[in-house]
């Protein structure tokens, strides 16, 4: 499967950066690169890629996939914006996004595609 490359008209990710064009890579459900910045999505817990749930009746799907397509839908709504709150194991960005004034973060969890993973926010 192809990496999905989309641009954004985005606001800035840090205060200090105007507004500007940006490229955005979802490579899975909880983490996006704002011009090859990883950004692990604070606080939240999606499906690996490729990892295989099961419905209630049994039936496999690939829920890593179906998580990252969720978040390419939920970036979609406008302009990102990301917040910083650190740094996790793996020196990715820990942040907290917006898209169109939809809360990222918590998109996913309420959409079911993510879990909220208290430990870290």
């Amino acid at each position: 499967m192809g990496v999905f490359r989309i641009l954004f008209l985005a606001l800035a990710f840090c205060a200090s950066n105007p507004a500007r064009a940006q490229d955005i890579w979802v490579p899975d459900g909880d983490t996006l690169h704002l011009d090859r910045k990883p950004i692990r999505l604070e606080g939240i817990d999606a499906p690996e890629m490729g990892q295989t749930c099961r419905t209630e009746d049994g039936h496999a799907f690939d829920c890593g996939a179906l998580a990252r397509r969720a978040l390419l839908k939920i970036l979609k709504a406008g302009p990102i914006t990301c917040s910083a709150a650190g740094t996790d194991l793996y020196a990715r960005t820990l942040g907290h996004c917006r898209a169109g004034g939809v809360d990222v973060n918590q998109a996913m969890v309420a959409r079911g595609f993510a879990r909220a993973y208290v430990r870290y926010s």
